[in-house]
């Protein structure tokens, strides 16, 4: 999941995230989305932003990689 926090009015941490739900071609099946982040976190708890990340070359493999690179060139 690729994602990046933003703070939503009411403070709380919102992180947009790619995810995808279903097996499939990944041009069909990968979502972009915006999910809540707890906040609220145990004493041996921390929240961790992720720069960068990477999606399993096997499942770009198995969806279709030149429509996928041109989806992907195109939301940049």
């Amino acid at each position: 999941m690729l994602s990046e926090s933003t703070t939503s009015s009411n403070n709380s941490l919102l992180s947009k995230a790619w995810i995808y739900y279903e097996q499939g071609s990944i041009t069909q099946t990968l979502q972009q989305t915006v999910i809540p982040i707890n906040t609220q976190l145990e004493s041996n708890e921390v929240i961790v932003e992720i720069k960068a990340v990477a999606i399993n070359p096997v499942d770009i493999q198995l969806g279709n990689i030149s429509q996928w690179i041109a989806n992907w060139l195109l939301a940049s």
